[in-house]
């Protein structure tokens, strides 16, 4: 059996053109704090997502869709990492 692959990414959410950014980004932070397999910080300009590879990009890909629904402008930086910010064993 394989081991799950754990990551952390570095993620920044933007919207752009709206005057309503503080509440759009706070949306996106409220689907975030309902995931369960994935644990996240947030300082003031990114949140920190640790967890399962396949959690944290299906994370991603929710961000991402709920923004298409919402019809929403924005710019996503992602910063992903195996090691950074992850629990590493000795094999």
């Amino acid at each position: 059996m394989s081991e799950i692959s754990q990551i952390s990414c570095q993620l920044s959410f933007y919207p752009l053109g709206a005057a309503d950014y503080n509440q759009i980004v706070e949306q996106v932070l409220q689907l975030i704090r309902q995931q369960t397999a994935v644990t996240a910080e947030t300082n003031d300009l990114a949140t920190i997502l640790r967890g399962p590879a396949t959690d944290v990009f299906q994370l991603l890909e929710q961000i991402t869709d709920y923004a298409q629904e919402q019809k929403w402008h924005f710019v996503c930086n992602a910063t992903i990492s195996n090691t950074c910010g992850c629990q590493l064993e000795n094999n």
